[in-house]
């Protein structure tokens, strides 16, 4: 029977390393064994950023926790440009192009949910680094 995970901690998954910064997917198939909802832990960076992209497949939105972050996202009628804090929340639906930058002097740090699983692994495969989890639950009989 394949393992998996109902309660999370930071320790019990991966960090994917960027180059302009990092992610802790919490709620995904190899961990919780969803099929639909995504969830992840970023950090930007001072003055990096995730570029302009979309989500063919999925929406997302974002919850900000730490940091200061100018979020652009291209709407139907026009680019939308504005500074997020934390406690702020942009909401991207299925397709649409966004970018965030972080625009602070420290970590930008952030909630992300994708409605479906799948989309992550585009993160993933631009990773530098993978640093593994520090339990090893996978493994215990």
């Amino acid at each position: 029977m394949k393992k998996f995970l109902s309660m999370v901690t930071p320790d019990d998954v991966e960090t994917q390393v960027l180059d302009w910064g990092q992610f802790q997917w919490m709620n995904e198939p190899e961990v919780t064994n969803v099929d639909k909802m995504v969830v992840g832990i970023g950090k930007i960076k001072p003055g990096m950023g995730h570029t302009r992209h979309n989500h063919p497949d999925s929406e997302e939105f974002i919850y900000f926790l730490k940091g200061k972050a100018m979020q652009t996202i291209e709407r139907p009628d026009g680019k939308q440009e504005q500074e997020l804090h934390p406690g702020d929340l942009i909401s991207i639906p299925q397709g649409w192009y966004h970018s965030t930058m972080n625009i602070g002097d420290g970590d930008l740090e952030f909630l992300c949910c994708y409605l479906n699983a799948g989309t992550e692994k585009a993160v993933a495969s631009q990773a530098i680094k993978i640093i593994p989890p520090k339990n090893n639950w996978k493994d215990e009989k």
